[in-house]
């Protein structure tokens, strides 16, 4: 079945995934082979909880297909209109379990 919602997904956002940490910090796939996944932006202030359980603020939300993979949390982002990268703090796949339900991706953005 076709994706009910790609039209809706239009917006293209820069993804370095996490690859690994180590002594050094994090390590991230080169800024050079960031992935480009469109979504479709929602920016507001929430409270989300991240893998650790905590509450922290999320700036954005960004959805998109049920069939990206996975991006790992601490991934960095680069959201249309700005030049820095921001963290991935929490994750989602929203899966209905209906035969017409709309199933995406989405993540949260510090």
């Amino acid at each position: 079945m076709t994706n009910l919602l790609e039209i809706f997904f239009t917006r293209p956002l820069l993804v370095r995934r996490l690859i690994g940490t180590g002594p050094y910090g994090a390590k991230h796939v080169d800024e050079s082979s960031a992935e480009t996944v469109k979504c479709r932006l929602r920016h507001e202030n929430r409270l989300v909880r991240d893998s650790t359980g905590e509450e922290v603020v999320s700036r954005s939300q960004a959805s998109m297909s049920v069939d990206i993979a996975t991006i790992p949390l601490g991934s960095l982002v680069q959201v249309p209109g700005e030049s820095g990268w921001r963290t991935t703090i929490a994750e989602d796949r929203h899966v209905g379990g209906f035969d017409q339900s709309p199933d995406y991706y989405s993540i949260e953005i510090a």
